[in-house]
């Protein structure tokens, strides 16, 4: 009902313009320049577009199928802002057409079927945002380097373990502010070193780190790198190991992430990191197939900012040494874990 009515009275006032589904919304006497264009009748849609003046819009959102849109409908548009969240039949030539949208600054491919980007992204200069989170896209071309207006990059799949490799092309977009599902390799990560110009970044998410062992350059490179991130504007930072140890080395930083609000770190860690104490404006943390002991609760406890606390087990890894820090914790603690009757000041959610 709540819904209906912001729809209703933001077509009165020409706010947005919904085309398809089951909103019966009127079509504008005067120029759209935000529409929504839902699953319908593609004959429908086509009756209603053709009646509308499109030459102002700016943004367009599409439900589910991008067929219905007739593809001469948009060729004197210039859009701002494309989302095409959940539209499975993308083919090659649309997405041709989709770069060559070149004043675009927000665009979402998030949860279609496409695999690759082609080389045209790069003459997408105005790009602030890329959403492609739950697509199967695992690099960028490297002509993406030239986007230096990007400031936020959504990658990676959780659902398929995918993540987007980190490179160079990457490290030279320094306006980023947020990086999410990255990759960091062996083979094809950079040197690290570029990492450190991304000082703007204040969210960052890793999801993968392939191939990566103690002796290796790049393992030495990212505690380092992480400590110089949290030194600038980084505020959320999510790391999974992929049972690399990693983890188990971050009790090394040389200075805690004082200032950092959201923390979530997923690997085989026998204990909560000891810097953790430190974390005064930590609001949420995130603990998976982390050892949950009274002593580490003790400690988490004294944060005075912390809000939400999480600790879970992915039932889908396979991995017998899980098991074996599980059956260890709970011979540690006797099968038990007491709570605190004190602290946890903050805490809302657990």
């Amino acid at each position: 009902m709540i819904l209906e009515y912001i729809v209703s009275k933001s077509s009165e006032e020409n706010f947005i313009t919904v085309v398809g589904g089951h909103w019966l919304t009127p079509t504008p006497s005067n120029k759209v320049r935000r529409l929504s264009l839902h699953n319908s009748n593609p004959e429908d849609v086509k009756e209603k577009i053709e009646n509308m003046n499109l030459s102002h819009v700016r943004s367009l959102t599409v439900f589910e199928n991008l067929h219905h849109l007739p593809s001469y409908s948009l060729k004197s548009v210039i859009l701002q802002v494309l989302d095409l969240e959940g539209c499975k039949n993308i083919n090659t030539k649309q997405l041709d057409k989709i770069f060559k949208m070149f004043q675009l600054k927000y665009l979402s491919l998030r949860s279609t079927y496409i695999k690759k980007l082609p080389s045209e992204i790069g003459k997408l200069q105005y790009l602030e945002t890329l959403d492609i989170r739950d697509t199967y896209v695992t690099e960028l071309p490297s002509s993406v380097g030239r986007l230096q207006k990007m400031v936020h990059l959504l990658g990676g799949n959780k659902s398929t373990h995918l993540s987007l490799r980190f490179t160079e092309e990457i490290a030279k977009m320094t306006a980023l502010q947020t990086l999410l599902g990255i990759e960091i390799s062996r083979g094809s990560t950079p040197d690290l070193g570029s990492m450190h110009n991304l000082t703007k970044l204040k969210k960052l998410s890793i999801y993968s780190l392939r191939d990566l062992h103690a002796n290796n350059n790049k393992y030495d490179e990212l505690l380092p790198t992480i400590e110089h991130l949290t030194g600038y504007s980084l505020k959320s930072l999510a790391i999974d190991d992929g049972f690399t140890g990693f983890l188990n080395s971050i009790d090394d930083l040389s200075s805690a992430p004082k200032y950092i609000l959201s923390l979530d770190l997923s690997g085989k860690l026998l204990r909560v990191p000891r810097w953790i104490k430190e974390l005064e404006t930590l609001e949420k943390l995130t603990l998976s197939l982390t050892s949950l002991r009274t002593d580490g609760l003790q400690v988490l406890s004294q944060l005075s900012k912390l809000f939400s606390l999480t600790f879970s087990i992915n039932a889908k890894v396979q991995d017998s040494s899980v098991l074996e820090i599980l059956q260890k914790n709970a011979m540690d603690s006797g099968g038990k874990i007491f709570v605190p009757a004190d602290g946890f000041a903050s805490l809302k959610l657990l």
